[in-house]
């Protein structure tokens, strides 16, 4: 049926089967004939016939074909043989910038049937993709009046960079919410944990949360910056308030830092003694 040209929902209609039953079984069909001939003769098993599918590039699946039979490869190494640059779907860069960006610069996209996964064949595609996406976003938050916004392709910016960095760090000033606004709260809260509430409710319980989490300041922001990064799961994650070490004098003249007892010490001393000071000061 499929040779004369019927589409999949009429075969799958004609056979009782799943659409996918029906792809799945056309892939195993094209595959070439070498590697069919080897899975009529038990060289390889059914699934690691199913997972030469994802390759349309018959000279490279035949090179697999050969180095898997004399190798004893499982079906995850002649996937990563065949295709050893593709991304899976679930790539934290794929999940920030989705597929229609992706797509829309050129990727091109292979589907595993078998595995149910997605491939991303062009992972400089996808690197270019991510780093314009990600540049697009600072500029967004350079647009809110931080003095500084830096991207990074690190996956967790934690305590331990910010200390390697000399970073001093300004928090969040604590917001404030109304007697109403705090009953509203609980109400949203209760309903939450009840798993009762509808998406409006949801956006309406994160507004109360984030004036209670706070903000920054606009003088915060002129003296500050901040570290924009993706985290495992592709979702954009900031690392804000800090401050750089050229940049601290300036703040802790405008009074959103406190000078350390490390940075005093720091001061340059005069060779003069207080006593020797004012005994001078009572001679003069």
């Amino acid at each position: 049926m499929a040779q004369s040209g019927a589409p999949v929902s009429s075969i799958a209609r004609a056979f009782a089967v799943s659409e996918k039953h029906v792809q799945r079984r056309l892939a195993l069909a094209g595959l070439p004939e070498a590697v069919l001939a080897a899975l009529a003769a038990n060289e390889i098993s059914l699934g690691m016939a199913a997972a030469f599918t994802i390759s349309r590039d018959e000279a490279r699946s035949l090179e697999v074909l050969d180095l898997c039979k004399s190798r004893d490869w499982s079906e995850h190494q002649i996937r990563k043989a065949l295709k050893p640059e593709a991304v899976k779907s679930s790539d934290r860069r794929a999940c920030f910038v989705g597929l229609e960006a992706y797509q829309a610069a050129g990727g091109r996209l292979s589907r595993d049937l078998f595995a149910e996964d997605v491939l991303l064949d062009d992972p400089e595609i996808l690197d270019a993709v991510f780093a314009e996406a990600l540049a697009a976003l600072a500029e967004s938050y350079r647009d809110e009046g931080w003095k500084w916004v830096e991207t990074s392709f690190e996956n967790y910016i934690g305590y331990y960079q910010i200390e390697e960095r000399k970073f001093a760090r300004l928090y969040k000033q604590e917001g404030a919410l109304s007697e109403d606004e705090t009953a509203r709260l609980d109400e949203l809260t209760e309903l939450d944990v009840a798993e009762a509430l509808d998406a409006a409710g949801r956006e309406e319980l994160a507004a109360l949360q984030a004036i209670l989490e706070g903000s920054y300041s606009a003088a915060q922001k002129v003296h500050s910056g901040l570290i924009l990064y993706v985290d495992p799961r592709g979702a954009a994650q900031i690392c804000a308030g800090l401050v750089r070490k050229e940049d601290k004098p300036a703040a802790i003249a405008a009074g959103l830092l406190t000078a350390s007892q490390h940075e005093r010490d720091e001061t340059p001393k005069s060779p003069i003694s207080q006593k020797l000071r004012e005994d001078l000061d009572r001679v003069a």
